[in-house]
């Protein structure tokens, strides 16, 4: 079932409660639970490629991705030095929703794009795992590679998945033979859905951002202290 009367007028509803947004979230995400599953196969098929890479040609690959690892590493420099919680924040917040955001944007025009984004995500993880974080300065222990990733990933993955499945949906759905008859009314619908997933990932990534720039931060220098 689709949700016409919740997604043709966001905010339409007046003292819309708790349950009612869970209930509306909750049909949204099970509509598109193909495309979640897809953007998660594909993650973890880039993950699976991005290891096997690493493993076979670790010099090639860390070549390959300098230029993401360099970027990554300035955002990061950056949140060292900064002595404020709300600004460590800030600054892993804004780049991270950038990146979800543009998922979403590019998949309006062409729905492979956050597919492939999601494949090359899932390739620096598993690059990254091949080679122990070793990009040039040395590798670092499990427990490290571990605690500077998983508590915020366990937040800031799904926000990439979801936004993600709803690129590719906006893109691709309307094209495809079910749609035949109504295909602006089939985009303008994933639109709608688009602008709440986008919420959701964004406060997600809100949360994925507080731990990574404090307790991950935290949590990496005392291991390697």
């Amino acid at each position: 079932r689709r949700y016409d009367s919740v997604l043709r007028a966001p905010g339409a509803r007046k003292g819309r409660t708790l349950v009612d947004l869970w209930q509306q979230y909750r049909d949204v995400l099970w509509g598109g639970r193909r495309w979640i599953l897809a953007s998660f196969a594909l993650f973890i098929a880039g993950s699976v490629s991005g290891y096997g890479a690493a493993a076979t040609d670790p010099d090639g690959v860390r070549d390959l991705i300098a230029p993401l690892i360099q970027m990554v590493a300035s955002v990061g420099a950056q949140v060292v030095k900064s002595g404020d919680p709300l600004v460590r924040t800030w600054l892993i917040f804004r780049n991270n929703a950038s990146a979800i955001t543009q998922f979403v944007a590019l998949g309006s025009f062409a729905g492979l794009v956050p597919a492939v984004d999601t494949f090359a995500n899932g390739a620096v993880l598993g690059v990254m795992a091949a080679l122990q974080g070793d990009m040039g300065r040395g590798k670092v222990s499990s427990d490290v590679l571990i605690a500077g990733i998983a508590p915020h990933a366990v937040f800031e993955l799904p926000a990439l998945w979801l936004a993600s499945a709803w690129g590719m949906k906006l893109g691709l759905s309307w094209l495809m033979p079910a749609a035949n008859g109504r295909r602006l009314v089939e985009w303008r619908e994933t639109a709608a859905e688009a602008a709440y997933v986008l919420v959701l990932s964004a406060a997600l990534l809100a949360v994925a951002a507080a731990i990574e720039g404090n307790v991950t931060l935290a949590l990496v220098q005392w291991l390697r202290s």
